[in-house]
């Protein structure tokens, strides 16, 4: 459909953001321009907060670190938690939201340790001795999807938190299916809370995997990226449709607000009060599979608004 651009030149909504950083020194500009922001993965859960000219398909950090927090008290017995992170903005928020569950399930925070920078990746080696120096029963950690994430569980392997008994949680990155595929059985047990994962056995995924599969290759694996850009794309295109191609701004976010749809992922919804995303979120276990590991759900929190906002602390406040 074709779009009208005022005065012949513009444009008429923004859509990305990989990273936080880059969200948040956008949106002062996307505010003065006028431009609506559809924010396809940045996941600092005050993001949509800086600016009315945003809205968020993909997830916030306290989507899955909150209600994780409680979990790891009230169904895996963890009552001594520690948390690291990558030291920036999504891996500090993660960090609060899981100690915030934690905490407010009865649970203790005994080790806050950052993790270095999302940049070059660190060796998590001496990070994760501090961590068993606490002698937690749980460890939830937050790097950036990728070879910190990697890196990361080659660390817990070589020091043996396996065998120490600390269970290694966190958001969906670390139990990605392209990951396990490489690590292997060493991946079995790990835990994780998301909103995705390619294993789901659901039409909209099982025709979501195919249609991935035709484009790129058979031994390729959306992740959650790819549904964050496939979801995004789906909301444009809807904001465009209700604006019969005449894209305004107002009208833009008039129609991102309170907007449907069955997403790969499942329902999604965008909140009319906050511009973030309302989805399910999924306790993750790695199973044994056959060539790989596997995602098994093991239990399911529905339909979850943002509690860093719901709550009014951190960057929410």
């Amino acid at each position: 459909m074709r779009c009208s651009i005022p005065g012949g030149g513009g444009v008429d909504i923004l859509a990305g953001f990989v990273f936080s950083p880059n969200a948040i020194a956008s949106a002062p500009l996307v505010t003065e321009a006028r431009v609506p922001a559809v924010v396809m993965n940045a996941s600092s859960a005050h993001i949509p907060l800086l600016s009315p000219y945003i809205a968020r398909v993909s997830f916030s950090t306290w989507h899955a670190a909150f209600p994780m927090g409680r979990y790891a008290h009230d169904e895996l017995g963890c009552n001594r938690g520690a948390i690291g992170y990558s030291d920036y903005s999504p891996g500090v928020d993660s960090g609060l939201a899981f100690s915030t569950g934690l905490e407010a399930a009865g649970g203790m925070l005994v080790a806050d340790v950052p993790m270095g920078g999302p940049g070059e990746v660190p060796d998590f080696v001496p990070f994760l001795r501090r961590v068993i120096d606490a002698d937690p029963d749980c460890l939830w950690v937050f790097v950036p999807a990728g070879a910190h994430n990697a890196a990361l569980l080659e660390a817990y392997v070589e020091t043996g938190m396996r065998s120490r008994g600390i269970k290694l949680l966190g958001p969906g990155a670390l139990t990605q299916i392209a990951r396990l595929q490489q690590i292997g059985d060493e991946a079995v047990g790990l835990m994780s809370m998301h909103h995705y994962s390619a294993d789901y056995d659901t039409p909209a995924n099982r025709a979501f995997v195919a249609a991935w599969r035709q484009a790129y290759g058979p031994d390729t694996t959306p992740g959650f990226m790819a549904v964050g850009g496939w979801d995004g794309m789906a909301a444009i295109a809807h904001a465009i449709t209700a604006q019969d191609g005449n894209v305004t701004a107002e009208g833009t976010m008039e129609a991102l607000a309170g907007w449907s749809f069955e997403s790969p992922r499942g329902s999604i919804t965008i909140d009319p009060e906050t511009r973030d995303i309302i989805h399910d979120q999924h306790v993750h276990e790695v199973v044994p599979g056959n060539p790989r590991p596997t995602v098994k759900v093991v239990r399911t929190y529905p339909q979850v608004r943002d509690p860093c906002k719901a709550l009014r602390v951190g960057e929410c406040e």
